[in-house]
């Protein structure tokens, strides 16, 4: 009516099931930690199964036997666990972004990084801890951003991507770049390409079109030959 009962294992007396008042049921195992018997929570029913459960908790009262404390070692694993998501692509991605992307870098240069680290050609990286990414995985992104039909694309991700494992290796989160050694796929021309006088003159009549500044700065660049900047 009240309280916890706890069912035992007959394979494993030592293993059994916490069953609260109010329907929570939880696997556990007996064990002698220094001397002192100790109940280890091993994990939720149904989430984590009887035959993982009885699986870990043999494991437990192997290192209870060796000496070594389960507690520590579970806290220890979770503790492994959770660097590991937060050194994710994913999250170092991000924390690259916010400490050096947005506030040393123009606006257009941070779009074309959050395109490349935070689009869809590194979406099943995200998840992935940045310490397990490899040559061959940045090869075969470049691959893909070439077949597309895309080599200064493909040569610019390099580029962004470099930059940003550099930065992991100067942030303590890699001891090496993936992208080392990775070489462009492809040498991309100079464009020699220029607008007509026939060109010029639509692009002139155009521009009376534009609202604002627009229109008379860009007038401006082209009778001066400038750039934006």
């Amino acid at each position: 009516a009240s309280g916890q009962i706890e069912y035992f294992d007959t394979h494993l007396p030592a293993f059994g099931l916490r069953i609260s008042y109010s329907g929570t049921k939880a696997w556990i195992v007996m064990t002698r930690v220094n001397g002192k018997l100790t109940r280890i929570t091993l994990g939720r029913h149904p989430a984590m199964s009887l035959t993982e459960a009885r699986e870990k908790a043999r494991a437990v009262v192997e290192s209870a036997k060796a000496g070594k404390d389960p507690r520590l070692i579970e806290a220890e694993e979770r503790r492994r666990k959770d660097q590991e998501r937060r050194t994710t692509f994913d999250g170092v991605a991000a924390l690259f972004m916010e400490r050096y992307v947005e506030r040393e870098l123009r606006a257009n240069t941070a779009r074309e990084y959050r395109r490349i680290l935070q689009g869809p050609d590194t979406q099943d990286w995200r998840s992935r801890p940045i310490s397990l990414l490899t040559k061959g995985d940045v090869t075969h992104l470049l691959h893909r951003i070439e077949e597309r039909g895309s080599p200064a694309a493909a040569n610019r991700a390099l580029a962004y991507l470099s930059k940003f494992f550099n930065w992991c290796i100067e942030q303590d989160l890699l001891t090496a770049s993936p992208a080392a050694r990775v070489r462009a796929l492809s040498s991309v021309t100079a464009r020699e390409r220029v607008l007509t006088p026939e060109e010029l003159m639509w692009v002139w009549t155009a521009l009376d079109r534009f609202p604002g500044v627009f229109g008379p700065l860009f007038k401006v660049l082209l009778l001066t030959g400038q750039r934006r900047g």
